[in-house]
This record gives structure tokens, C-alpha cells and sequence, in this order.
């Protein structure tokens, strides 16, 4: 199929579902686990950890931290080293009881991230992951670069605790993802 047929057919595809008047349920709501924050972490984690086998390699982490390093509050490093040697870990153990996800490059950065889906903070958990010593293998006062912590949950979510952590909202990062999946031309 020629390039102009593609992109045609791609602008065909894209008036089709400009005219929905709603749109498409996701993947995890046609499962019925739309509300279910697991399946949301298991996803995510699978897009960002570039040794999965999803052919996306390091291109929906970069957005990932792109969203992150562009919204107020975070403070990446601009050089985040070579993202293929990124650690992506989830239900990661603290002294506090374990958080969703981290992310972390060696002695050059780390995030921390607390995720929410359709409920709100339970108790006190981002109060309790901010004073934690160690986040997994990574122990917090040895590492010297740069730390953050995110409280991922819907815009319309309670805010976190712990002043520590910055509150950005799917709707925030979700165009960063929809980035990577349309300037490919079809590849992903």
C-alpha cells in the first residue's frame, strides 16, 4: 500500500471517529477493570520497561519523563542518561509499605510514583512513602542525584498528602503517549 494511500486511509479513520459521539472504551473497560489501579500499574509499567517485548523500545518512557521534566514542580535532569538503562520497577518495597512504581537511573535521578486510578489516598501512604529511607534497592540518602515524587491519579482526584509529591493528573500525561502513537506514521 503506497504512503498517500496510507495517510488517506489514516484521515479516514480519524473523521470515522471525530463523528462518535462518544469515545471508544478503553481496553480495560471492555474488560470490565477499568477501576482496577493494578491493571492500570501493569500496563504502564509494561509500556515504560523498554525489556518488554511491546516494539515501542524507549519511546513511551521518554514521553513519560518528557510529561514529567515539562510540568511545574518536577525538576529532571535535563540529560537523563541512556534511557535503556533505566530501572522500571513496580509494588516496590519500602519501610512503609510498598508504592506503585519507580524509576530510577543509577546516581542521576530517580521518580517515585504513586498511582490512582478511581480512589483516593489511602490514609496517609504518600506521607509514609516520602519518609521512607529506602524505596526498593535505591537508598534515598545515598543517592546523589535527583529524586521526585509523583501522585498520578485523575484531575478531578483529592490531591496527595505529602507536600513532597506533585500531583499530575492522566489527563496531563496522556497526550505525551498519544504523541508517540501518531508522529510514527502507523508504525506503532
Amino acid at each position: 500500500m503506497s504512503e498517500v494511500r496510507i495517510e488517506s486511509r489514516l484521515q479516514e479513520i480519524q473523521e470515522t471517529l471525530s463523528a462518535v459521539d462518544r469515545p471508544p472504551t478503553t481496553t480495560l473497560g471492555i474488560l470490565g477493570e477499568s477501576k482496577q489501579e493494578r491493571y492500570w500499574q501493569a500496563l504502564l509499567v509494561y509500556f515504560l520497561d523498554d525489556n518488554n517485548p511491546h516494539g515501542l523500545n524507549t519511546d513511551v518512557l521518554e514521553a513519560f519523563l518528557n510529561a514529567l521534566a515539562t510540568h511545574n514542580g518536577i525538576s529532571l535532569p535535563q540529560d537523563r542518561g541512556k534511557l535503556e538503562h533505566v530501572k522500571v520497577q513496580s509494588e516496590v518495597p519500602t519501610e512503609n509499605g510498598p508504592f506503585d512504581i519507580l524509576l530510577w537511573c543509577e546516581d542521576s535521578w530517580y521518580v517515585c510514583i504513586e498511582l490512582k486510578v478511581d480512589s483516593g489516598e489511602t490514609g496517609s501512604q504518600t506521607e509514609r512513602y516520602a519518609q521512607a529511607s529506602e524505596l526498593g534497592d535505591l537508598v534515598v540518602d545515598q543517592h546523589s542525584g535527583v529524586g521526585e515524587y509523583v501522585y498520578l491519579a485523575p484531575s478531578a482526584a483529592q490531591p496527595p498528602k505529602s507536600d513532597i509529591f506533585v500531583d499530575i493528573s492522566w489527563e496531563y500525561v496522556v497526550p505525551y503517549f498519544e504523541d508517540v502513537l501518531k508522529t510514527d506514521r502507523g508504525q506503532y
